[in-house]
């Protein structure tokens, strides 16, 4: 799981909204105009039938982006919450 953390914060980093939901969304699950607008991207990362990580990445145009991971199934109870520092190298937005 911490090498997840680390995949998606560098995906925070260094990709704009459209590029991190195009690699991370999953497949018929994009989100919808209203999470567009709001810059938030919501998966599911599964590990195994029994356990799974629901996540919400946030990229917000003037402020700190953000990742939340809520675990399920064998990793119910699990929640990792990880903002992006202000100096971290993250992309501009056209």
């Amino acid at each position: 799981m911490g090498r997840m953390v680390m995949l998606l914060t560098d995906g925070l980093c260094t990709k704009s909204y459209d590029q991190f939901v195009e690699r991370y969304s999953n497949p018929g699950d994009e989100p919808d105009e209203t999470a567009r607008n709001a810059r938030t991207s919501r998966f599911q990362m599964r590990f195994s039938p029994s356990c799974w990580y629901e996540a919400t990445a946030s990229l917000p145009e003037k402020a700190q982006p953000s990742i939340f991971i809520e675990g399920g199934g064998d990793d119910c109870g699990v929640f990792i919450s990880v903002r992006i520092p202000a100096d971290a190298n993250v992309p501009s937005v056209p």
